[in-house]
């Protein structure tokens, strides 16, 4: 994966990230400080600070399976992350700086 940003009229590579095994992100979502994409079987979620992006956290299938696609579609919204598995129909809500975190610590 790569984060390209705007300076003036030009872009420029901000940074890019990748795993082990990884074949290419599948899905891609951005809000303007958060990134998160799925990379494999589990979905990446990066921040932007004042010295660029850094990963911040990685969130894992929780009932893996080979090929169930955890992740095939990713969605960020403020402080809420969301995720899907189409193999099982099932999805993840994950808030984040909330008191009561389903089902993870994002």
């Amino acid at each position: 994966m790569r984060v390209y940003e705007r300076f003036g009229t030009a872009w420029a590579l901000g940074f890019s990230a990748s795993r082990t095994g990884d074949t290419g992100t599948r899905s891609l979502a951005f809000d303007g400080v958060w990134v998160a994409a799925r990379s494999g079987e589990e979905v990446l979620v990066f921040k932007d600070s004042a010295s660029g992006f850094y990963l911040e956290e990685t969130e894992a299938d929780p009932d893996p399976h080979p090929g169930d696609q955890y992740g095939i579609s990713v969605g960020l919204a403020g402080p809420t992350l969301v995720l899907s598995k189409p193999s099982s129909k099932r999805g993840w809500v994950y808030e984040r700086n909330i008191l009561q975190i389903y089902p993870g610590p994002w």
